[in-house]
C-alpha cells in the first residue's frame, strides 16, 4: 500500500484508480489510504477537470456503499461517512456537473449536513434548487449540466417551472447536435405548453428566436400529442401542420381521444404509431374496435413508413389479429390478414386461413 500511494503521488487519475478499489483493501491499509488521500486533498493543485473526476468518484463510491450497505463487499459506515466528508470537502462549488446525479434514473437524497426527509417531493426540491443555482452561473454552466446528466428531459420540465429562465437559449437547443439538449428542449416546451396552452405556442412561433425554419419544425415534434394541440396545430400553415404528424408521439394520448388519434394517425401515413395506440385502445377500452382494427392493418399494408419499433411490431400486429378473430371471427377480410402479417405473428396459432380449407 505503501508504495501505491508514493507511485499515486498528487496525479489526480492515480487517485480515482486507487480509491475504486478502496472497498476491497483490508480495514488497516482502507484507513492508511483515506489519512493519506486526505493530506493530499489539503495541498493538491489540481485543475477543475482533474478536481471533478476525483470528486465524482469518491461521491459515486460513496453513494453506492451507501446504497447497498447490508451487502457483504459494502464498506464499513464510518469509511462510508469518510469519503463522505471529503467528498464535501473536495466538491467543486463552480461546476454544474456536481448536480448531476440529482437527474439519474435511480436519483436519490443525496448525502448533506441537514437531515432531509427522502421523500419524491423534496428530490424535487433539491433540484430546483440546484437549477437555480446553475442558471445564476454562466450560460455554459446549463449546457454542462444538461449535457451531462441521465434525464435531460427532466432538467427541461423543471426549467418550465421556474421564473426568468433564459429562453432563447432552450429554443436553441431544438436544433442542437447534442441528443441530451434536444431532449431537455423537448421536456420544456412540452411542459410549458401543457401548462400555457396554445397560445404560448403561438407566441413562441412568433419570436425572433424561432424565425428559423428547422427550429419551427423542430418545435412541432414537441408538441403534445393530443385533442387540444392537433385541432390547433391543423389551423398553422402545411408546413409546420405536417412536421407535427410526422413526429406525433401518440404513447401519452387520453384513452378518451383514443380513436379519434387512430384515425388521424391512419389519415397522416403514421401507421406503425396508430397500431401502437390501437394496442392501447384494445387493452383499455370495451367499445367496438373492429373498425378501427381494420383500417389501421389495411393501412400498414398500404404504408410506405419504416418500422419504427421493430421489437414490438409483432406483438401490436398479432393483438389486432386476435381481436377480429374473438370479436369478428367470419369477417370476409381476416383470413387476408393472417396471411400477409404472417411473418409477424411468431407465436400465433393455427391461422384461420389454414383452417378453414
Amino acid at each position: 500500500m505503501i508504495l501505491a500511494i508514493a507511485a499515486a503521488g498528487e496525479d489526480a487519475n492515480s487517485w480515482v484508480q486507487l480509491l475504486e478499489k478502496l472497498y476491497v483493501l483490508p480495514n488497516n491499509d482502507r484507513e492508511e489510504l483515506l489519512a493519506q488521500f486526505e493530506r493530499i486533498l489539503t495541498s493538491n493543485s489540481w485543475n477543475s477537470e482533474a478536481q471533478y473526476s476525483v470528486w465524482e468518484m469518491i461521491t459515486s463510491e460513496a453513494s453506492r456503499h451507501e446504497k447497498y450497505s447490508k451487502s457483504p463487499w459494502a464498506m464499513p459506515a464510518a469509511d462510508v461517512s469518510t469519503l463522505q466528508r471529503l467528498a464535501l470537502k473536495i466538491a467543486p462549488i463552480k461546476d454544474a456537473r456536481r448536480f448531476s446525479n440529482l437527474f439519474d434514473w435511480s436519483s436519490q437524497i443525496p448525502y448533506v449536513e441537514d437531515d432531509l426527509p427522502t421523500d419524491e417531493s423534496s428530490l424535487k426540491k433539491l433540484q430546483i434548487e440546484a437549477i437555480e443555482q446553475v442558471l445564476s452561473q454562466e450560460k455554459s454552466e446549463l449546457v454542462s449540466l444538461v449535457d451531462n446528466v441521465k434525464m435531460p428531459a427532466t432538467i427541461g420540465i423543471l426549467l418550465a417551472e421556474i421564473d426568468d429562465v433564459p429562453e432563447g437559449i432552450i429554443f436553441e437547443w431544438l436544433t442542437s447536435d447534442s441528443i441530451k439538449l434536444k431532449q431537455a428542449s423537448f421536456g420544456y416546451i412540452r411542459s410549458k405548453s401543457i401548462n400555457k396552452g396554445f397560445e404560448w405556442i403561438l407566441d413562441v412561433l412568433n419570436s425572433s428566436e424561432l424565425q428559423i425554419t428547422n427550429r419551427r419544425l423542430a418545435l412541432m415534434s414537441a408538441l403534445p400529442f393530443s385533442r387540444e394541440f392537433w385541432t390547433e396545430v391543423d389551423q398553422l400553415d402545411s408546413e409546420l401542420v405536417a412536421a407535427y404528424w410526422k413526429e406525433a408521439r401518440p404513447f401519452s394520448t387520453n384513452l378518451d381521444e383514443s380513436i379519434e388519434a387512430i384515425h388521424l394517425l391512419v389519415a397522416h401515413d403514421r401507421a406503425w404509431q396508430a397500431i401502437a395506440l390501437l394496442n392501447f385502445a384494445l387493452h383499455g377500452l370495451e367499445t367496438d374496435l373492429c373498425n378501427e382494427v381494420k383500417s389501421v392493418l389495411n393501412a400498414l399494408i398500404n404504408t410506405n413508413e419504416s418500422i419504427e419499433d421493430p421489437s414490438m411490431a409483432g406483438y401490436y400486429i398479432e393483438e389486432a389479429i386476435k381481436y377480429l378473430e374473438k370479436f369478428a371471427p367470419d369477417d370476409p377480410d381476416l383470413a387476408s390478414f393472417e396471411f400477409t402479417f404472417f411473418e409477424f405473428l411468431h407465436d400465433h396459432e393455427q391461422p384461420l386461413l389454414y383452417t378453414k380449407r
